[in-house]
């Protein structure tokens, strides 16, 4: 099935959810999520999440926390957050405080694999880009940068808390930075910097 098919069931269970058939939106939805599971696993996340949305508390729950474990072995720290703080909620109004503990823990230890500085963001562009990504981003000039902000910013400010005010969104807020595009910039900016090695002063009259 190509990605327009995809896209338009997205779009029929959406239109199924507006209308408050919820159970026909969530098949629909999870048809989504199965197909792609494995070739686009990031909006298949998406859709499990709009399931989850649609579903049943109890059905639901298991969605949100499958997500969590698709989401955080694709290091998309701050999705894999947000469904376990779904799964909290639905835990909460089942009853299931028992269950809420150990999903917390969770969530902690998420933060803490999340960046915290400039050192740990190069640090995990590293890890999660391709050396082949890595020297096509190397290579190209730092005028070029801007052309990562749709992309690889967006993955940055959306997987990295820069919306939700993580520690790494405090980190800059301290050093005058406040909004998340400027953060991203400045994250792939100083990256651009370290694989390159160049100081700041000199990369200012680089062409």
């Amino acid at each position: 099935m190509s990605n327009c098919i995809y896209e338009k069931l997205a779009l029929e269970a959406f239109r199924l959810r507006e209308s408050g058939k919820y159970k026909e939106a969530k098949e629909k939805y999870l048809q989504v999520f199965n197909q792609l599971r494995d070739t686009r696993p990031g909006y298949a996340a998406e859709m499990l999440f709009m399931a989850g949305v649609c579903a049943p508390p109890n059905e639901a729950v298991e969605y949100f926390q499958t997500i969590a474990g698709l989401s955080r072995s694709r290091r998309d720290f701050q999705f894999t957050i947000t469904a376990l703080e779904h799964a909290i909620k639905l835990h909460n109004s089942l009853g299931n405080t028992g269950e809420i503990k150990e999903i917390e823990k969770r969530i902690e230890s998420i933060k803490e694999e999340l960046p915290h500085n400039l050192e740990e963001c190069f640090a995990e562009l590293e890890r999660q880009l391709s050396s082949e990504q890595l020297r096509a981003f190397k290579n190209a000039k730092e005028s070029e940068i801007i052309k990562y902000h749709r992309g690889l910013g967006m993955w940055i400010r959306n997987s990295w808390g820069l919306w939700a005010g993580s520690e790494l969104a405090a980190y800059f807020q301290k050093t005058g930075i406040r909004h998340p595009d400027g953060m991203s910039n400045k994250i792939l900016t100083e990256f651009h910097r370290h694989l390159n090695r160049t100081p700041e002063n000199e990369s200012e009259n680089r062409p």
